[in-house]
């Protein structure tokens, strides 16, 4: 799976995976350009660099990583600098990758960049065995000596486990309310009940009406 161009951040330093090397096999490169297409580097640790050329350009990362607003510089200005002060470098060094061949990556020095610019995403997808295999060679070793820009081995890698898991969730517990005692009637409870023969309505009688004084009226 080719990596993101955009994990790969303009001034810094990452070891890679390479598909398709040809001179340098696990290369560590200061990335210049990275693109949808293509990543152009400087391969430090690339055939043919004298230790000297190496030392020279850590000298160069720990100077420029002082300047003001040092990320804003793009690609083009870094390589006329390094072309201008180090010839022999961009001449020995200078690499084009097809970023469909990356296949695995992780940062290896901060570089150039102020380390709050990068997120803790950027350091977390980084390939931890990639960084490991890295500090074990000398160049990386005198990066971290005279720059101090090489990320601490606890902030690379374990993305997945640097994750908490989600709290399982407990469904709640149905409580049923026990129904209200019924009266009891004697008769067992499945028992059916003979319903009551409705009571008629009471009429009033009528009191007898006194006629003693209705005489006379017939």
């Amino acid at each position: 799976m080719a990596v993101n161009f955009k994990l790969l951040r303009r001034g810094a330093i990452y070891r890679i995976n390479y598909g398709n090397w040809h001179t340098t096999p696990k290369p560590i490169d200061f990335v210049l350009f990275s693109g949808n297409l293509k990543v152009h580097a400087l391969a430090l640790n690339a055939i043919g660099m004298s230790s000297a050329e190496q030392l020279m350009f850590v000298r160069f990362i720990n100077k420029m990583k002082n300047i003001p607003n040092i990320q804003n510089y793009s690609g083009r200005m870094l390589y006329r600098i390094i072309r201008m002060y180090y010839p022999s470098i961009v001449k020995k060094a200078y690499r084009t990758y097809f970023t469909s061949l990356i296949t695995q990556h992780s940062l290896v020095s901060y570089g150039i960049i102020p380390p709050t610019l990068f997120t803790d995403f950027e350091k977390q997808v980084s390939n931890k065995a990639l960084f490991a295999d890295a500090n074990r060679q000398n160049l990386i070793k005198v990066i971290a000596t005279f720059t101090g820009t090489v990320p601490k081995s606890a902030d690379i890698g374990g993305m997945r486990t640097n994750y908490a898991k989600p709290a399982p969730v407990t469904p709640a517990k149905l409580v049923v309310q026990p129904a209200a005692p019924q009266p009891t009637t004697g008769k067992p409870i499945n028992e059916p009940t003979t319903p009551t023969p409705p009571v008629p309505p009471v009429v009033p009688s009528t009191p007898p009406v006194d006629t003693s004084g209705l005489e006379g009226y017939e």
